[in-house]
């Protein structure tokens, strides 16, 4: 059967088969591509401009058979692997799952390096000394850089990298955001960053944990980075000129011009999994992190929902909001993903899954219209949830598939590990319809998720960011 959606970004119903898809290419660059049309929506940060991954609607038909999707061009100059188990097939060293961010023209992609190193050419016994020091040993020095591409070309621009020569636990999201002319990336040592976006010019940093501050003056005395073990996995949301950090329960808020502190709101989240998103509510943005909704100039709590379990972020978008699970008896899971009607003046509970139906740690869920779309790492499967009512619609057997964030638009879901593939939700179900066996020659990354602006989606290799156009013909 096919599923009417109404999409959550245009007051139009679409029609047709609610597809999961994940990108593919089609052998040779487009012949003289040029970019996007006129004016449209960024992906500014992490989950995008409208929260929970979905997409502004672009204005023109993208492919729904995704093996028609164009390379548009790989990028010359090479990234970091995200992670060190790719290690095993790729020599290098890795830096973190910093995922592309765009904006008026340009990618952002974040991440750290070994100092001086512009080639990633460390092998892999050296990257794996990274991790033996214990706590309080082994001096390592690195740096953290923001690399800006042309969005039209995929040639570099500019590339940041900060004078403080320490280094962080290489496995963080360094995930960049953008508004208003700053590029902002929470790097290695808990350092926090604001660098012009059009020239690569640092403007301000700070280091805005206490606790963290003290380890890096301590480091930065000898010369190095002093090893303590910690990894922070929160990237940075911006709107309205003011961006939101989160450390450890705490998100902070900073005037995204200046870098000076404005506010600091506590929430129910743990020390990993705490990372603001953008929530747009009938045009107006709000700040989301872990069970707490925030007002962004005023740091304002506008609703705080208790007893959530993280680990995860939270999937919110429109006017619902999807929790990994709410907390019972001696701090115990007592449900799987637990879905909340959201307005900026409070909440209510509309369903919970049982308790094991909750996503991967670190997966964070996707809406596609109606629909939640979740991996869920008990039953090793891929579900879609009716939003309004709870109800499985669909499901299919294995997992690590859709990737950490996926994103929708016009009715299809975007995502993959790996290998690009394509499912369906039709008359029989969740199905495997389509799964690209050229993925070894340019596989997707893991850990980090794709941007999709206009009908151009890029998305991250081992070593390379690429670009691809799925505008239908």
């Amino acid at each position: 059967m096919n599923i009417t959606i109404r999409t959550t970004s245009v007051a139009v119903l679409v029609t047709l088969g609610l597809a999961l898809a994940v990108p593919v290419w089609s052998g040779e660059p487009v012949a003289g591509a040029t970019g996007q049309r006129g004016k449209e929506v960024g992906w500014p940060c992490w989950r995008g401009p409208l929260g929970g991954g979905v997409v502004p609607d672009p204005g023109r038909k993208l492919v729904r058979d995704l093996s028609h999707a164009k390379l548009v061009w790989t990028s010359e100059d090479q990234l970091p692997f995200p992670y060190e188990n790719n290690l095993g097939k790729h020599q290098g060293w890795f830096g973190g799952f910093g995922s592309p961010v765009v904006e008026d023209g340009r990618i952002y992609v974040g991440y750290v390096r070994p100092y001086g190193r512009d080639r990633f050419e460390w092998a892999t016994n050296d990257v794996k000394r990274l991790h033996m020091p214990k706590p309080g040993e082994g001096l390592v020095r690195g740096e953290n850089v923001i690399h800006c591409f042309d969005a039209r070309t995929g040639k570099t621009l500019w590339r940041f990298a900060s004078e403080e020569k320490m280094f962080w636990v290489p496995e963080g999201h360094y995930t960049c955001c953008v508004n208003s002319g700053i590029v902002c990336m929470f790097g290695a040592f808990a350092q926090f960053y604001g660098v012009d976006a059009a020239t690569g010019k640092l403007v301000w940093s700070n280091c805005p944990n206490d606790k963290y501050k003290d380890a890096y003056e301590k480091s930065k005395e000898k010369g190095g980075y002093l090893y303590h073990g910690d990894t922070f996995y929160s990237t940075p949301a911006a709107v309205d000129g003011v961006v939101a950090i989160a450390i450890g329960a705490d998100v902070h808020g900073f005037d995204i011009k200046t870098g000076k502190p404005m506010w600091k709101v506590k929430t129910a989240g743990a020390h990993k999994v705490v990372i603001p998103v953008l929530w747009n509510y009938q045009g107006t943005t709000y700040f989301v992190a872990s069970n707490t909704c925030i007002e962004p100039r005023t740091g304002k709590v506008l609703w705080q929902i208790p007893g959530i379990w993280g680990t995860t972020t939270p999937c919110v978008s429109g006017e619902y909001y999807v929790c990994t699970g709410l907390r019972g008896d001696n701090n115990k899971l007592a449900t799987g993903s637990t879905c909340f009607r959201v307005t900026p003046k409070g909440y209510e509970k509309l369903w919970s899954l049982e308790p094991d139906r909750i996503p991967g740690e670190y997966q964070s869920d996707g809406i596609c219209g109606p629909y939640l779309f979740q991996e869920s790492s008990a039953f090793k499967s891929l579900d879609a949830v009716e939003l309004a009512t709870g109800k499985m619609v669909g499901t299919l057997k294995g997992w690590r598939q859709i990737g950490y964030a996926p994103l929708s638009c016009q009715g299809m879901v975007f995502g993959g590990m790996y290998r690009p593939t394509h499912w369906e939700l039709g008359k029989d179900g969740l199905r495997l319809i389509w799964e690209d066996t050229r993925a070894k020659t340019m596989p997707m990354s893991e850990g980090t998720s794709a941007a999709l602006v206009g009908t151009r989606y890029y998305y991250r290799t081992f070593d390379r960011l690429v670009c691809l156009e799925l505008a239908a013909e």
